[in-house]
C-alpha cells in the first residue's frame, strides 16, 4: 500500500509540499521528479529568458539558421504541416494503424515531396518503419 508522503514533494523554490503530479518528471534525479514544481519552474525559467534576452535570442538565431540551411528539415517540416492542415479541414481522415489496426496512429511519409501521400500506422509499427530505412 503506497503511503501519502510518497505521493508528495517539496518544492525547492516555493517549499510546499505539493502531490508529485504538480512536478515534472526527470530521469536524472533519484525520486523521478523535477525539483521544482511546474508553476515555479514555469515563472523560473520566464525570469531566466528576460535576464538573457540577448543571449537566449542569439542561440535561438543561430538554431534556426542552421535549421534553414537542412533542405530536408524544411521539407518534412512543410509535409507535417500540410497533413495537419488538410485534417483540420476536414480534406482527410485520420485512420487506423494500416498493420494492426490501433486507433491512435500517426501520418508517415514515405516520400516528402509527396505531403498529402501519407500512410497511417501506430507508434511501434511507425518506429519499426524507420529501422527498417535505416539499416
Amino acid at each position: 500500500m503506497e503511503t501519502q508522503s510518497s505521493t508528495l514533494k517539496l518544492c525547492r523554490r516555493c517549499e510546499v509540499l505539493k502531490p508529485t503530479t504538480t512536478f515534472a518528471k526527470s530521469k536524472n534525479i533519484k525520486d523521478g521528479f523535477w525539483t521544482y514544481c511546474k508553476p515555479c519552474d514555469y515563472i523560473r525559467n520566464k525570469e531566466y529568458i528576460a535576464a538573457n534576452r540577448e543571449k537566449h535570442k542569439e542561440k535561438r538565431r543561430i538554431r534556426m539558421k542552421n535549421w534553414q540551411q537542412l533542405p530536408l528539415e524544411k521539407l518534412k517540416a512543410r509535409s507535417r504541416g500540410a497533413v495537419a492542415r488538410a485534417l483540420k479541414k476536414g480534406e482527410i481522415l485520420k485512420e487506423p494503424c494500416e498493420v494492426c489496426g490501433e486507433t491512435k496512429s500517426y501520418a508517415h511519409h514515405d516520400d516528402y515531396s509527396k505531403p498529402l501521400d501519407i500512410r497511417w500506422v501506430c507508434a511501434p509499427h511507425h518506429k519499426e518503419i524507420h529501422n527498417l530505412l535505416k539499416a
